[in-house]
């Protein structure tokens, strides 16, 4: 018989560092490297290394056989043995022989040689001038060179001089603009690198500040789209087509159509005298993909020139200008109104930089009467009179040079009061999470309308519009995304759920009423796709806990608590890859739950659903291992069964025996054991024909009072 190896198979360990890993992924990503899969190397004499491939073979059998086992490690098996069947359909009778497989490991430990010292070569050109990397970074490397374990990308990283690190937060957010800017049209970080440090005359700060950004643009919210096809260098872009622009409350609102569709970036660009002629002829109102933008801070009473430029991603060459102007006189927005006995009360929004607001009264009879706000701009109370109502006239006033211009007039019927409190509600959602396994959703409610049609939308982008703006539905169609799912009644409320993006964005509620939507108050809200597959167990005096990342996700935040205390901590993808996540705790029973986390963009974190899993209160831990004495042809032989503490094990019962098949003990030994915390203790059976070449098992008397753990056993020859 083949005698085992000198350190014998790890089966815990081997899941740990092989298995886990690989959950989640597609098995063709799966690295072919012999010396991980079937945990052997080169210098093994040649019985080990055969051997130690079967017990590896074992494993994934036993692990296959076990009913509780993740449905997601069950995949992982499946494909070794898979891939084992293709070698052995292969290479046949060779992988009987251990030369053949000494000889593949050799190659395979040259190959991974090159490619890492190919790997350390281009990490210490891309990142060495910063002297630094973002565990990040190193997440999204593994993305792209999967081969490479997350271990071993940190030893390349640090063989390339590089200090893993986190970023700092950007210290000067003009300069992290034009990185991030200067990043997506492809410049590489050590040419901005030496830019920045010129700039800001301190290496480290440059470093810091580039690296920062580097770190960011790698947050699910900075992930750039897919790349489209790019336009040779030499071809200007199509320009875009049909450039508007109106006022829409007190913002200017700007839409085009895309000239071509390899366009996939706009430059909004805004002049007070001209129409701009380049890119650099003016200030810049919007830089991105979309097709439309809003000027929330445009010169006021007086003609304003815009005009969008199309680009192409990673390529520095711009259309021709598509251009048109608007005179900017916006005018109030009516926020409420109000009766009160024989009193009207109205507010609106009015422009900061409006002087004055001129009011017009008109009765039935014709009598006009005019009032001008010189204070408290957006308020005015008058008389009302339920059966005679007036019209009002409201404008505000702008100063330019010295004299006053008056904006847009906006007008109102008394009568339309009870209508406009009616019609003009500015709805505020509720929402809370309602993701189910790998698909994020959100479950948004509102208070029940009448008369309303109240749309949902969400958006990556703010809302441009303030809440109580009245808008048409070409403006709302232009906005977000609909939420689309079964509405349902539940008390006072209407509750809608529907699949969305992941990640945190903003969600609108919508009244519509006839050709009027009241864009109501916006909510920022998370909702992030929780982890999979959480599993959890002890090891010693630590407990260690697994999971399938969702994707994009860069951060969990883990929290525990049980008799032997709580605790929290939050874990970066690139840690977990590399450390694992391991609790130390003591022998109670303790409950676990992961969240999936994001910090981008907000102040406060979002977090996914929780998944959580409880482990029981661990039984004291037992050893025992057995040795043979006599030869095995002797009628009789000793078995000497030593125990050992690995907890402190108060009075339980044993029992020695051979065990024919599951649930089935011939019992040759029972008797009663008290032992300290590492104390050992021996116990001698004779055995006689037919048991004299038996291997014996030890097991509590009594399920559930003591752990019994097989340690080497001295297996008869």
């Amino acid at each position: 018989m083949t005698a085992p190896p000198h350190e014998p198979f790890d089966p815990a360990g081997y899941d740990d560092r092989v298995v886990k890993p690989l959950r989640g992924r597609q098995s063709s990503g799966y690295p072919d490297e012999l010396a991980e899969r079937y945990a052997i190397s080169a210098d093994l004499p040649d019985d080990q290394l055969l051997h130690r491939v079967e017990e590896v073979r074992a494993h994934w059998a036993a692990m296959l056989r076990r009913l509780s086992l993740p449905v997601s490690m069950q995949r992982v098996y499946r494909a070794f043995q898979a891939a084992d069947r293709d070698l052995a359909a292969e290479h046949g009778d060779e992988l009987a022989n251990a030369e053949w497989w000494r000889a593949r490991l050799v190659d395979q430990e040259q190959e991974r040689r090159t490619a890492t010292g190919r790997l350390v070569t281009l990490l210490r050109e891309a990142y060495g001038p910063l002297a630094a990397i973002t565990p990040a970074v190193l997440t999204e490397l593994h993305l792209a060179y999967p081969e490479f374990t997350p271990g071993a990308l940190a030893a390349a990283a640090g063989e390339a001089g590089l200090v893993v690190t986190e970023p700092e937060p950007p210290d000067d957010r003009a300069i992290a603009e034009r990185i991030r800017h200067a990043l997506n049209a492809g410049m590489p970080a050590r040419l901005l690198l030496r830019q920045v440090t010129e700039q800001l005359d301190d290496p480290e700060a440059a470093s810091r500040l580039v690296l920062a950004v580097l770190d960011e643009r790698l947050t699910p919210e900075w992930r750039p789209a897919p790349a489209k096809p790019a336009v040779a260098a030499t071809t200007a872009p199509v320009a875009a087509r049909s450039l508007t622009a109106r006022l829409t409350g007190l913002d200017v609102m700007l839409s085009w159509a895309p000239g071509d569709e390899e366009a996939g970036r706009y430059l909004l660009v805004r002049n007070v005298d001209h129409e701009p002629r380049t890119i650099d002829d003016g200030e810049v109102v919007y830089d991105g993909p979309d097709t439309r933008a809003v000027d929330r801070d445009a010169p006021i009473a007086r003609e304003v020139w815009y005009a969008v430029f199309a680009g192409v991603r990673d390529a520095d060459a711009w259309s021709a200008p598509c251009a048109t102007s608007i005179e900017v006189l916006p005018p109030v927005v009516l926020r409420d109104a109000k009766p009160a006995g024989h009193r009207l009360r109205m507010s609106w929004r009015v422009q900061p930089r409006a002087v004055a607001v001129r009011i017009v009264r008109i009765r039935p009879d014709g009598d006009r009467h005019e009032t001008i706000l010189r204070e408290n701009l957006d308020t005015f109370d008058d008389e009302f009179v339920p059966e005679s109502p007036s019209w009002y006239e409201i404008r505000p006033v702008y100063e330019v040079d010295g004299a006053e211009v008056p904006g847009e007039v906006f007008r109102y019927a008394s009568s339309d009061t009870q209508l406009f409190q009616q019609h003009n509600r500015i709805l505020e959602l509720a929402l809370e999470s309602a993701t189910i396994e790998h698909t994020p959703r959100v479950q948004a409610s509102w208070p029940l309308q009448s008369g309303h049609d109240v749309r949902v939308r969400f958006s990556a982008t703010p809302c441009p519009w303030q809440p109580g703006d009245r808008i048409s539905a070409a403006e709302l169609n232009g906005f977000g995304t609909e939420l689309r799912g079964e509405r349902v009644p539940r008390g006072a409320t209407t509750v809608l759920t529907g699949d969305v993006a992941p990640g945190r964005l903003t969600y609108v509620a919508f009244a519509a009423h006839g050709d009027e939507i009241v864009v109501g108050h916006p909510v920022s809200f998370t909702a992030l796709t929780p982890v999979a597959d959480l599993g959890a167990e002890r090891r010693g005096g630590e407990i260690l806990v697994s999971w399938i990342w969702p994707e994009g996700i860069p951060e969990v935040s883990v929290r525990w608590s049980g008799p032997d205390g709580s605790d929290e901590l939050t874990l970066s993808r690139h840690d977990y890859d590399v450390h694992g996540c391991r609790i130390r705790y003591g022998t109670s029973s303790i409950e676990i739950e992961v969240r999936a986390m994001t910090r981008a963009p907000g102040p406060e974190p979002g977090f996914s659903l929780p998944a959580t899993t409880r482990l029981p209160a661990r039984l004291p831990r037992l050893g025992y291992s057995v040795q043979l004495r006599g030869a095995p042809w002797s009628r009789t032989r000793k078995a000497v069964v030593t125990l050992t503490a690995l907890d402190r094990i108060e009075p339980c019962e044993l029992l020695v025996g051979v065990s024919r098949q599951a649930d089935d003990l011939e019992v040759l030994l029972r008797f009663f054991v008290t032992l300290d915390k590492d104390a050992t203790e021996d116990r001698v059976l004779e055995l006689t024909a037919p048991h004299r070449n038996a291997e014996l098992v030890c097991v509590p008397a009594i399920p559930g009072t003591v752990t019994v753990i097989a340690q080497p056993l001295d297996k008869p020859r």
